[in-house]
């Protein structure tokens, strides 16, 4: 489960193309936009990235010329480098 913190953050992500919260709702219902928990393919155009807390990122992958797409929320790795 992710912390609150993150929760919010990810919360404000969502929320930014959008006027207010009805107006995001209602696009989440009606689009075939999607939220997983999980890295993007790594064969996928990532259209932006953002930085949440605790080393999340959200990833916009686009799946249709109407805008639609895939959110990928994951963890980044730390490749010891």
């Amino acid at each position: 489960m992710l912390s609150k913190v993150v929760q919010l953050a990810l919360s404000k992500c969502l929320q930014q193309p959008f006027q207010t919260e009805l107006d995001q709702q209602a696009y989440w219902l009606e689009s075939g936009t999607q939220l997983v928990h999980s890295e993007p393919p790594l064969d996928a155009t990532i259209e932006f990235t953002d930085s949440l807390p605790e080393c999340y990122q959200l990833s916009l992958v686009i799946t249709s010329d109407a805008g639609e797409g895939i959110y990928y929320l994951y963890k980044e790795q730390s490749h010891g480098m």
